[in-house]
C-alpha cells in the first residue's frame, strides 16, 4: 500500500507540477529526440530486418527501462505492420537505478538506441520493387528531479522488396554499436538459481569472474514487474565465487513469474549479463538466518537428506559396533567399520559450513 502511495504521489507531482508552472518548464519536444533507422531499406521474402531507434536525451533528463521499477512508467513501442510480418522483442541497453525521494526507477539516460528486428512474410507473387511501409508509435515518460513530462512520437519506414539486402556503412556501424552496447548471456562457466517461498525469494549466481568484484556493486534489474529485489540483502563469497540477493513480490501480485528474467551490472563488466532461472517454489522457507559475527548463512537445500543419511551411517556404526563384541568376530574390521561410519554420519549431521551454501 505504502508502494503504491509513494508511486501515485510522485506521478501527481509530475503532472500537476506541468500544469501550473508549465509557463516555466521546457517543451518535451525540446528535451528528446526519436531517429527510426534501418539497417538496409531493401528487404527479401523471409528474410529479416533491424529496426533501431536512436534516441537523444538533453542532461539530467531519462526515460525509463522495460520495467520502471517504483516509479514513471516503462518506454514502449506500439507496432502497426502489413500483414504476414513479425516483430521480436524491443531490446533495450542496460539501465542505470535511478533514486529520488525514497523511490527506486530504472532509467535510461543520454544517448542509446532501442532495437527490433523484423521477419519478413514469405514470397508474394510480384511484389518485387514494391514497397512496403511499417509504422510505430514510441512512448515515453521523459523526467528529471522536478518533473515528468508524457512523450509519443509515431514513425513510418518504407522498405522496398528486392532479391537481396542492401546495407550501408552507415548502417552497419549504428548497428555494430548498438548491439555491443545490449546484455550478453551469462559466461558458459556461470550457474545460478531462483528459488521462491510465500512472498519471499533468492537469486544466487555462480561465476568465476565474480570472485574479485564487490558485491555492493552488484544490480539485478528484474523485467517483471512484480519483482522487487532488496538491494540491501546483497552478499557475496569469494571462496564460492557466488553472489545473493534476496526479492520479494510487489505489492499487488500474488504469484511470482515463471522464470527470473533481467539483467545483471557491474561497473567491472564491459556489458550486462542476461539472467534467467526458473523459479523454484520451495514450500517453504528458502533460508535460514544464522547470524554470527554479522555473517548470513543460507540452508543449503539438501539439509534435510544429509540429516536423513546421517541417521542411517551412525545407525550402522551401532551396529557395527555390536557385531564386533561377538566372540567369533574379525574385532578389527568392525571397529573400523564402526569408526568410520560413526565419523561420517557426525560429518554429514553436523551443522557446520560444509552444510550450507556461504555468503559473506
Amino acid at each position: 500500500m505504502l508502494a503504491s502511495l509513494y508511486r501515485l504521489t510522485f506521478l501527481y507531482l509530475c503532472f500537476s507540477t506541468g500544469v501550473w508552472a508549465n509557463f516555466a518548464q521546457p517543451k518535451v519536444d525540446d528535451l528528446i529526440v526519436v531517429e527510426p533507422a534501418l539497417t538496409s531499406p531493401v528487404v527479401v521474402h523471409g528474410g529479416e530486418v533491424w529496426v533501431g531507434l536512436k534516441i537523444s536525451l538533453k542532461p539530467d533528463w531519462h526515460v525509463y527501462w522495460k520495467n520502471s521499477g517504483e516509479s514513471g512508467y516503462p518506454t514502449t513501442i506500439q507496432w502497426s505492420l502489413p500483414e504476414g510480418w513479425m516483430v521480436g522483442e524491443l531490446e533495450f541497453p542496460s539501465p542505470y537505478l535511478y533514486e529520488y525521494e525514497g523511490m527506486t526507477g530504472y532509467a535510461l539516460e543520454n544517448n542509446f538506441t532501442l532495437l527490433a528486428h523484423l521477419q519478413a512474410p514469405d514470397s508474394f507473387k510480384d511484389s518485387i520493387g514494391k514497397t512496403v511501409k511499417v509504422s510505430g508509435t514510441f512512448s515515453a515518460l521523459v523526467c528529471n528531479e522536478a518533473s515528468c513530462l508524457p512523450f509519443e512520437r509515431s514513425f513510418s519506414l518504407d522498405l522496398t522488396w528486392g532479391k537481396d539486402t542492401e546495407f550501408d556503412g552507415g548502417a552497419r556501424e549504428w548497428l555494430g554499436k548498438a548491439r555491443s552496447k545490449l546484455p550478453i548471456p551469462m559466461p558458459t562457466s556461470s550457474s545460478g538459481s531462483a528459488f521462491f517461498s510465500g512472498s519471499s525469494g533468492k537469486l544466487s549466481i555462480h561465476a568465476p569472474k565474480i570472485q574479485n568484484l564487490g558485491s555492493n556493486d552488484f544490480i539485478f534489474f528484474p523485467e517483471d514487474p512484480s519483482i522487487s529485489v532488496d538491494l540491501s540483502s546483497r552478499s557475496s563469497s569469494t571462496e564460492n565465487r557466488s553472489i545473493g540477493m534476496d526479492w520479494i513480490l510487489a505489492e499487488g501480485y500474488e504469484q511470482p513469474p515463471e522464470s527470473l528474467t533481467g539483467v545483471l551490472v557491474h561497473p567491472s563488466l564491459s556489458n550486462a549479463w542476461k539472467i534467467s532461472f526458473p523459479i523454484q517454489d520451495t514450500g517453504f522457507s528458502s533460508s535460514s538466518h544464522n547470524y554470527s559475527g554479522g555473517t548470513e548463512y543460507i540452508a543449503d537445500e539438501f539439509v534435510l537428506l544429509r540429516l536423513l543419511l546421517a541417521v542411517v551411517f551412525i545407525s550402522m556404526a551401532a551396529w557395527a559396533y555390536g557385531r564386533a563384541q561377538q566372540p567369533s568376530a574379525r574385532v578389527s574390521n568392525w571397529y573400523v567399520f564402526a569408526i568410520l561410519s560413526l565419523v561420517y554420519g557426525l560429518w554429514l549431521g553436523y551443522p557446520g559450513r560444509d552444510n550450507f551454501v556461504h555468503f559473506r
